[in-house]
């Protein structure tokens, strides 16, 4: 995935009504779930402006 295809899927999830925070709520429970891991995370949540502390 490219960052045009994940800034494309983040306004596409905005338009729905989502916020920011709802959005890394989403993204949260992905890496909970397997789906990304953790520098996934803390590279889509910099895309949406937060900073992610990673865990020992």
């Amino acid at each position: 995935m490219t960052l045009e295809d994940v800034r494309a899927a983040f306004d596409a999830i905005r338009a729905e009504g989502a916020s920011d925070e709802d959005i890394a709520k989403i993204l949260k429970r992905m890496h909970q779930d397997g789906i990304i891991n953790e520098d996934q995370l803390g590279a889509l949540l910099y895309e949406l402006g937060f900073e992610h502390t990673y865990q020992a």
